[in-house]
């Protein structure tokens, strides 16, 4: 099975092959890729406030708001709870990157209206965007996931990207 059965988004062992044939591509193309790992901050407290079937449909809400804002040759999977991938393996520069990445964070932003109350979400999203011949797929949603992070830390929602090496002691 490689879909997931609540949102119908790809499942993690999808995006294991998906990312697989997209990192052999970029190595024989020599094209960069960018790795965009999106969640929805406090959604846990969220879902215990609100409970399981309400956190159900806002989770089928922002996956289908994904896949309506995901490019064509864009990949869109869900890992687990309210944290998603998405994989553009035909970004040209971080500028690109960057634009995918608020272009998502816009379309995640608005309240997710549902039948007798209206719910807002703080999406944060890490990105990496590297030459693919120089990670495998757990470093690059590790570096995805400091990025994601180190937005958290200054401040909710928003787009951070990963930068190598330590700037204060923390990752960027």
């Amino acid at each position: 099975m490689l879909e997931d059965p609540l949102t119908s988004l790809a499942n993690r062992a999808a995006l294991d092959r998906h990312i697989d044939q997209v990192l052999r591509r970029s190595r024989r193309r020599q094209t960069p890729l960018a790795v965009m790992l999106i969640d929805l901050d406090r959604f846990r407290q969220l879902a215990d406030q609100l409970g399981g079937a309400t956190a159900d449909a806002i989770l089928c809400v922002i996956a289908h708001r994904l896949a309506r804002a995901a490019r064509e040759t864009d990949f869109v999977a869900r890992l687990e709870g309210a944290e998603f991938v998405l994989v553009a393996d035909d970004v040209s520069d971080p500028n690109a990157a960057r634009i995918v990445a608020e272009w998502l964070l816009e379309t995640l932003t608005p309240s997710v209206e549902l039948e007798d109350q209206s719910v807002s979400m703080e999406p944060n999203v890490g990105v990496t965007l590297t030459q693919a011949a120089e990670l495998d797929m757990p470093l690059l949603l590790r570096h995805a996931d400091m990025a994601r992070y180190a937005r958290k830390r200054s401040g909710r929602g928003g787009v951070s990207f990963y930068h190598p090496g330590p700037v204060d002691g923390q990752p960027a």
